[in-house]
């Protein structure tokens, strides 16, 4: 059989593969090989010396924050996100504008507010798209000004998510409803937009059947009044007590759109800040056939492995024990002796030099399989190019990308080994040394 571990290796090769198209490049990787978590990466060039990146295309599996897909247009600063359903916000998808504009689109039965898509001109204006809702809430809008002068700060402000200090100062907001059939069209309202800099309030009323005009009501903040309301209606003017209660109502739905349009801008803002930490921090889950195979396979092994586990353990060598032998202690307390300061000495410095020494020999054993690697590659590009410029052979050429694939994969895994084994041979070191001294065989040393 085939353990599943080589078996993802098999396609693409080796766990990596680079295949050179008329201005593409396509990267294929192996599921979990990619530290991103990419399966795939599809480059696509606008000359034919694959200098100039026109789009980038990019596939991810078992992403931690569910990203599926990442597309990418450098010379427009776009980048599209497709995530997967599950993770926090509700995020589906976001298209961004580096500076300019941002697009976001919700799974809506995620979310309890229903909203849809969120659309921002970064600066100028806010727009959000709901369905499903009880209050039949269909659109929400905000109109906003940089506000960098550093005078007196304004009464309706908008938190900046941009790393930019000028405020937002919200100039317009608007809001559009669905038609309530349970309502008279004339009592249910279509649009109302509030003029915040104008201390002025539009509501405008849906069509009645076979009408071509409609219900429309302005109201003023700025008079002793409750307001100065106007409303054009065949059925004549209202009283002055209704125009009071609907001042109070509509005073009442401005500081609450106020309101939810800060929430969601917050909201908005921590969506963001948690994409940056995301992308500067990758975790890539591991499958859970993986781990409920391993999980298996390791419950079988201490089934199996307790007595072999025990006869292990009768025939261990003691980190110590080599050394302490040379200095006719042999194991010090259960032979009885008692080591000397100079025995004890002799013996910590030959563990540690020991230790030492096998560090060393692994380091120049990567060392020395990766100057060979390199030097086999450096020979092979060397051939290629000088035979390149006499026949141009399309199999010879395939044979030598696939060569380059494997050998830089090679170099990178040794890199990768030398890298760490140079971390942790200190770590290796310290642990050791601090052993050393805690070892009840040794505390001569610890003696003033």
């Amino acid at each position: 059989f085939i353990e599943l571990s080589s078996f993802k290796l098999k396609s693409p090769p080796v766990g990596q593969r680079t295949l050179l198209y008329h201005k593409a490049k396509l990267e294929l990787f192996a599921e979990n090989m990619h530290l991103q978590g990419t399966v795939s990466r599809l480059t696509l060039y606008k000359d034919r010396a694959q200098t100039v990146v026109k789009e980038c295309r990019e596939a991810f599996t078992n992403r931690h924050d569910k990203l599926a897909e990442r597309i990418r247009f450098p010379l427009e600063g776009k980048t599209v996100e497709r995530f997967l359903p599950g993770r926090a916000g509700s995020l589906k998808e976001s298209i961004e504008w580096t500076g300019r504009r941002r697009e976001v689109y919700l799974y809506v039965s995620a979310r309890q507010d229903g909203l849809v898509k969120r659309e921002e001109d970064i600066g100028r204006k806010i727009t959000e798209l709901f369905e499903g809702r009880t209050d039949n809430l269909v659109y929400r809008s905000v109109s906003v000004r940089e506000d960098s002068s550093g005078a007196t700060k304004p009464q309706h402000t908008l938190p900046s998510g941009e790393p930019s200090t000028a405020d937002l100062v919200t100039q317009k907001m608007t809001l559009k409803f669905a038609r309530n059939p349970d309502k008279p069209a004339d009592q249910d309202i279509a649009k109302r937009t509030f003029y915040l800099q104008e201390g002025r309030i539009r509501t405008l009323y849906h069509y009645a059947e076979s009408r071509i005009t409609r219900e429309t009501t302005t109201h003023y903040k700025d008079r002793h009044v409750a307001a100065q309301h106007n409303k054009s209606t065949s059925l004549g003017a209202t009283d002055a007590n209704e125009v009071g209660e609907s001042l109070a109502a509509v005073l009442s739905a401005e500081r609450d759109c106020l309101q939810e349009i800060r929430r969601a801008q917050l909201e908005m803002n921590e969506l963001l800040k948690i994409r940056r930490r995301e992308e500067a921090d990758v975790v890539v889950d591991r499958p859970i056939f993986d781990t409920a195979r391993e999980r298996r396979v390791e419950e079988k092994q201490a089934e199996i492995g307790g007595e072999t586990d025990m006869q292990v353990d009768k025939f261990q060598v003691d980190y110590l024990t080599p050394f302490l032998s040379h200095q006719g202690a042999d194991g010090g307390a259960n032979a009885g002796g008692q080591l000397s300061r100079q025995d004890a000495q002799r013996a910590r410095d030959s563990c540690l030099k020991s230790l030492k020494d096998r560090l060393l020999e692994r380091a120049n054993i990567i060392q020395n399989r990766l100057n060979h690697e390199n030097g086999v590659l450096s020979k092979k590009q060397a051939t290629f190019q000088r035979n390149s410029s006499r026949d141009n052979d399309p199999a010879a050429e395939a044979e030598f990308e696939k060569f380059c694939s494997e050998a830089m994969f090679r170099i990178q895994i040794l890199e990768q080994r030398l890298v760490n084994h140079e971390e942790t041979a200190l770590k290796k070191y310290q642990d050791l040394d601090e052993k050393l001294t805690a070892d009840p065989r040794l505390t001569v040393l610890n003696n003033v």
